[in-house]
């Protein structure tokens, strides 16, 4: 999870979605159709779905207009340099960003490289996965820096 630093105005959001009107729409029905998918990857922890989803949905986000350029460049940031997957989180513009890799070691080197991006802050969460050598570790960008095992 990392934080842009960008304090989120959700109302900014929502007018930037409103102002598309109808064109609006199937960008929202892709971001629905992409929750169903990401719970579903969720539910049987398939992280290179999941990975996809959130991408896909980022991708939706910025077209909505609800990202920023910070989210977009960290996000970038963890796709070029390992991640599975990246999203903006929060109700936009800015907020954090979450990224998905597969060990520690990379969660390390993301958080820090995504730091030297403009992230304010990072911190790694830890999730267990079906296979239980496997972790997933999420990049965290925001205000403090914590790690779980």
């Amino acid at each position: 999870i990392a934080d842009t630093g960008i304090h989120g105005h959700t109302r900014e959001a929502i007018r930037a979605v409103e102002s598309q009107g109808q064109k609006a729409l199937p960008l929202l029905q892709e971001l629905g159709n992409l929750t169903k998918i990401l719970e579903k990857a969720i539910s049987i922890k398939d992280l290179m779905t999941m990975g996809q989803a959130m991408t896909k949905a980022h991708e939706k986000l910025a077209k909505l207009g609800v990202s920023c350029q910070k989210a977009d460049e960290l996000v970038a940031a963890a796709l070029e340099n390992g991640a599975s997957g990246a999203k903006m989180s929060g109700g936009g513009p800015g907020g954090c960003v979450i990224a998905l890799v597969g060990e520690k070691s990379q969660a390390e080197a993301l958080a820090a490289l995504l730091s030297e991006t403009g992230a304010i802050n990072t911190w790694i969460e830890s999730l267990k996965v079906s296979n239980p050598m496997q972790l997933l570790q999420l990049s965290t960008i925001g205000g403090r820096k914590m790690q779980k095992s």
